[in-house]
């Protein structure tokens, strides 16, 4: 069962007014534009369930809630067009299900949380363990490098949520001496999953660097590996339907497929994908080329085998991402 968990555990690592029409053979950029000293300040709120159904099992969900904002701020771009970024989160809030307690930091400002459950935050009760680990967030001043194309590639300042992250022992994954941090408790606030969002906040994915028409569309393709079981490919077609008062409308549709080894060993666990559901829609101000709000929201059933210790799991995965620019 530890085996198999920690695996899944892996792929937890989306009505416009009218107004003026563009033609659609009309094209614009769909990047931000990084001057020195420019300023960003976002609102992100994400919330992801996941649901366990196995054999001889009791049923097991778990939530990890976060929302966050954030303030960005370009310290310097460079000839080749890469630059230098410092990051603030100026509030976080979180709300836990796991471990066997229901824990929630609010935050100061009164963040949305939760997709407005409000059955679930009356449920959620503070938590020293988490209350620790969001204080340390709130108290890191990130610094990151962005190439010409907006991918993360460093990223510095994480050290003390990561430290309070590593020292609390409640939000844990496994027992006994593999016992390790639950980095879901910290949502989009490890290094790599802030990198990813960083990105999704300067650049819409695929679009690229040179002007996009509308009318138009594009594919994106990553593959998650998960060894050693396989890999997942992920897809998003992506369609730019229309520019209206200078906000690009921009949709993706997202497909799942498993991949499996060629030969696999009987303590090999194989999965499937048996349902999924959702995607993502973006608005992008072109008249002062940044992102203005992005949703993104995911739905994923899997199934998972481990055939020599006749284990049979049923994992759904409910994903939701909301980003607001302030």
């Amino acid at each position: 069962m530890t085996t198999l968990t920690r695996i899944i555990a892996l792929t937890a690592s989306l009505l416009t007014l009218a107004g003026t029409a563009v033609a659609q053979d009309q094209s614009v950029k769909l990047t931000t534009a990084l001057t020195a000293d420019r300023e960003l300040a976002f609102q992100v709120t994400q919330d992801l369930t996941m649901k366990q159904v196995q054999t001889e099992q009791p049923e097991k969900t778990e939530r990890f809630a976060h929302a966050a904002n954030i303030a960005l701020k370009v310290i310097s771009v460079r000839e080749d067009q890469s630059a230098t970024l410092s990051l603030k989160f100026t509030d976080v809030a979180a709300l836990v299900n796991a471990a066997g307690r229901v824990a929630v930091f609010k935050g100061s400002t009164g963040l949305p949380l939760a997709a407005g459950d409000a059955d679930a935050l009356a449920a959620a009760s503070a938590d020293e363990s988490l209350d620790s680990v969001m204080n340390a967030v709130l108290a890191c001043s990130v610094e990151l490098d962005v190439d010409a194309s907006f991918q993360v590639t460093r990223i510095a300042g994480l050290e003390p949520a990561l430290e309070a992250m590593n020292a609390q022992q409640v939000f844990v994954i496994g027992d006994g001496p593999g016992v390790r941090p639950d980095p879901r408790t910290l949502g989009f606030m490890t290094v790599d999953n802030l990198s990813e969002l960083v990105t999704r906040l300067l650049s819409i994915e695929g679009a690229g660097l040179d002007p996009r028409t509308v009318g138009g569309g594009w594919q994106t393709t990553r593959t998650v590996k998960l060894p050693p079981v396989g890999a997942i490919d992920i897809t998003n077609n992506w369609a730019f339907p229309t520019l209206t008062d200078n906000i690009a409308a921009v949709n993706g549709d997202f497909s799942m497929e498993a991949k499996l080894p060629a030969e696999p060993t009987p303590d090999t666990a194989t999965f499937s994908i048996t349902e999924q559901q959702g995607g993502t829609t973006i608005e992008w101000n072109t008249a002062d080329n940044a992102l203005q709000s992005r949703q993104t929201n995911q739905n994923v059933t899997s199934e998972w085998r481990l055939a020599s210790a006749n284990i049979a799991l049923t994992m759904t995965q409910d994903f939701k991402l909301t980003i607001e620019r302030k």
